[in-house]
């Protein structure tokens, strides 16, 4: 989702969320984030980033 959101290849749109705060919060496993859904996770990356989701 991300990937096609950015339209950046694979590593690219993968190191853009190792670098987000939503990723620090889903490795934090005592929040549940983890037991959430992809569309909601990248919800809130794309929250995070102020990008409005179209895809």
């Amino acid at each position: 989702m991300i990937q096609k959101q950015l339209n950046l290849d694979f590593m690219p749109a993968l190191g853009e969320f190792y670098k987000s705060k939503t990723y620090l919060i889903l490795r934090e496993t005592e929040n549940g984030l983890w037991a959430e859904s992809a569309d909601y996770i990248a919800d809130r990356f794309f929250e995070e980033k102020g990008i409005e989701r179209t895809v």
